[in-house]
């Protein structure tokens, strides 16, 4: 499974990617909502990229992950 990690604290960002990836899931991390923003808009069809979860921290100083969590759930699904 494809998962989105995002979280402004490195070390929590590392232990739980470290931890999913052990369990066999292929993980993406961002640093903030924004970086997140790019590493889904940089997949032209996001079908491609399929992330089936996010795992996001609410307060962070470069996008919310609140803000990030609506547009990504505003994205139309390809099925």
């Amino acid at each position: 499974m494809r998962i989105l990690i995002v979280d402004d604290e490195p070390d929590v960002r590392m232990k739980l990617s470290e931890y999913l990836t052990n369990l066999g899931h292929e993980v993406f991390e961002a640093d903030s909502g924004r970086k997140a923003f790019e590493i889904v808009l940089t997949h032209t069809d996001i079908a491609q990229l399929s992330i089936k979860v996010v795992v996001t921290d609410t307060r962070m100083q470069r996008g919310n992950g609140l803000e990030l969590l609506q547009w990504m759930s505003g994205l139309e699904d390809p099925l």
